[in-house]
């Protein structure tokens, strides 16, 4: 952590003492980062919805997907306004307690996005090398813990300055949940390996980008502005690609939403 924390200040020094390549570039970003940043928040909103919408979706493996549409979430909401405020203005106008949040949307949510891609791959492996026990213990209650643990390890470890602060712990009955879970089939399995295939194809292309050149702004230095602006780019176009994936890769949540856009737009007769 203390590496990343000195391939940013790397970057800031090269960044303000390199002249700036890419005139076009730099003035398009910032559009983009607005497109982005609204096309995330509706595209998760909607599969969000959907899943409070169909409690039948809300089973112990999409625990860990909702989890990661509501990281991606608070990710865009706590840090591409303020990515996009620096675009426009190059000195931080709003003072060290709005720093503070920034750095706490961009540090904590971010490493709660990957390590919930690294939890639905072991949650994957459990499933598949370990079948009986997965469909024994494996409940909404202890999806739920184990996400809990994972974000209280998230703060500690990534929260800029972070105060702690309670938080109410969630409760849930698994008890008509895991009589879905034992009576799934051959369906259900595919749906959540598909899933997890696109999540690795997704986190492949838009992550070794940006792993690729803050390794090499540590380890040499290296900044190049075409680089590190296309791997974030491509950082950030991930938490579009994860709701894209859910959709496609399961049916019950398309239909969900469907019916949700389809309720929406029926004329209602009195």
């Amino acid at each position: 952590m203390r590496a990343w924390y000195h391939a940013q200040s790397v970057l800031k020094h090269i960044a303000t003492t390199t002249p700036f390549p890419y005139p076009k570039l730099r003035t398009a970003v910032p559009y983009i980062l607005i497109l982005l940043c609204i096309s995330i928040l509706i595209a998760n909103a909607v599969v969000l919805a959907a899943f409070i919408k169909n409690r039948h979706l809300r089973t112990p493996f999409n625990m860990y997907i909702i989890s990661l549409v509501i990281a991606d979430l608070t990710q865009t909401l706590l840090d591409l306004p303020f990515t996009v405020m620096s675009q426009f203005i190059p000195v931080w106008p709003l003072g060290h307690l709005a720093c503070n949040f920034r750095l706490y949307g961009l540090w904590v949510f971010s490493a709660i996005v990957r390590n919930t891609h690294s939890l639905i791959s072991l949650n994957r492996l459990w499933a598949l090398f370990l079948p009986v026990s997965y469909r024994h213990y494996h409940t909404n209650t202890l999806a739920i813990c184990v996400e809990q643990k994972k974000e209280n390890i998230d703060i500690q470890l990534h929260a800029p300055n972070a105060e702690e602060s309670g938080k109410a712990e969630k409760t849930t009955t698994a008890q008509d949940r895991r009589q879905i879970l034992l009576s799934c089939g051959v369906g259900r399995s595919t749906q959540n390996f598909v899933i997890l295939t696109y999540l690795v194809v997704g986190a492949i292309f838009c992550w070794t980008p940006v792993v690729v050149a803050y390794t090499l702004a540590i380890v040499m230095g290296y900044y190049e502005y075409l680089h590190f602006t296309i791997a974030s780019l491509l950082y950030y176009f991930n938490s579009l690609l994860d709701p894209i994936f859910f959709t496609m890769a399961m049916a019950p949540l398309r239909v969900t939403i469907y019916s949700m856009f389809k309720d929406d737009v029926s004329p209602r007769h009195e």
